[in-house]
């Protein structure tokens, strides 16, 4: 008797979509491990969080729905079931729809729209940031040209030789993807992909990767120059990053727009998007979009904590400090940013000036 009103809500197009979305292994049942892989994506949880649908509240008292479940109850009016007698009454005094309905101008039916109250404020919120890069900004910071055209660029995909308002648009697109609703933090990001892209020319690591390699480093290494020497020691980082094959060190190198290095990142991207980076490490140079998403991948998740949240901080820290001016406060966290990125302060001085210069024209 009940199952026409249980099919009809859980074989909803809604329903059927967010199941496909979430139940990763397709048991028709959502656990709390699936809910929160599922919310980890940025672009999942991003249209989960969207999600505006229309249903009967809870707080709407319908009869009918109830005594559905008279048989399941082993409830009738020549054999009634006390206990669930009692259980209806009290579920429809907690019912409080009808009784405010007219009062505040709900719908008499009990149907109500349900939406993610944070989300709602929150897409308010970053509609009154106006810090969308145009094409109009990119010129007036990184010149008019076309981008990602160095020598050493895959020659096959839509990445090389780009235009600059494809970039635009992938990049506007995945800045909301992955939660930046602060000017401050993408002009840091931007900032450091400039400088770490040879000014947007290139996607690839110039080097050839052989540092990164066992050819290079192998066991050897140890016994022959001790443990504390610097080839001892990137042997082990070789090892540990699973760069475990000779050849894996060119195959692994440098690539995106936040150069990617090491087969353990390509694989740990490739578990985040889906996407065999590891069998097609030229994946992420080839393809803009999955280029611009694994440096952004990097930047909110690879790191454990996000830089945005990190760079948050460390405004607060250096705001305690007194007297220190507002160009003081952006190099050093362009500092620290720097070391996170590329493990020291090379170009420092660049990326610093570069800040500056994106922090004026994206706001």
């Amino acid at each position: 008797q009940y199952q026409a009103l249980i099919d009809q809500s859980d074989k909803g197009p809604v329903k059927q979509r967010l199941y496909d979305v979430i139940d990763t292994n397709q048991d028709s049942h959502l656990t709390s491990d699936e809910i929160r892989a599922a919310h980890s994506k940025p672009w999942q949880a991003q249209a989960l969080g969207q999600l505006i649908t229309r249903h009967e509240s809870e707080w709407f008292w319908n009869q009918t729905k109830w005594d559905e479940l008279d048989v399941l109850m082993e409830h009738t009016p020549v054999d009634p079931n006390a206990v669930w007698v009692e259980e209806k009454k009290r579920i429809q005094k907690l019912c409080w729809w009808e009784g405010v309905a007219e009062k505040v101008g709900l719908n008499g039916s009990g149907r109500a729209w349900h939406l993610q109250s944070t989300a709602l404020i929150a897409k308010y919120q970053q509609s009154s940031c106006n810090c969308e890069l145009s094409v109009e900004k990119f010129k007036s910071v990184f010149g008019d040209r076309r981008i990602f055209s160095a020598y050493n660029m895959p020659k096959d995909g839509d990445a090389f030789n780009g235009s600059i308002g494809r970039f635009v648009d992938l990049i506007n697109s995945a800045f909301k993807s992955y939660g930046f609703a602060s000017c401050l933090h993408k002009a840091h990001f931007l900032a450091q992909c400039y400088h770490e892209s040879d000014h947007f020319n290139t996607m690839v690591e110039y080097a050839d990767g052989l540092d990164y390699d066992l050819a290079t480093h192998p066991a050897t290494v140890c016994s022959a120059y001790g443990v504390n020497s610097r080839a001892c020691r990137r042997h082990r980082q070789i090892m540990a990053e699973g760069n475990t094959v000779v050849g894996d060190g060119p195959k692994y190198k440098g690539r995106g727009l936040i150069q990617i290095t090491w087969k353990s990142a390509y694989k740990a991207f490739s578990d985040y998007s889906g996407v065999d980076c590891v069998g097609d490490p030229d994946a992420v140079a080839r393809n803009m979009e999955l280029a611009i998403s694994a440096s952004l991948w990097f930047w909110t998740v690879f790191k454990g904590e996000s830089l945005n949240k990190k760079i948050d901080r460390y405004y607060q820290e250096l705001s305690s400090q007194s007297g220190l001016s507002e160009a003081q406060k952006d190099d050093e966290v362009v500092r620290r940013v720097t070391k996170i990125v590329n493990g020291g302060r090379r170009g420092l001085e660049a990326r610093q000036q570069l800040f500056r210069v994106i922090k004026g024209n994206v706001r």
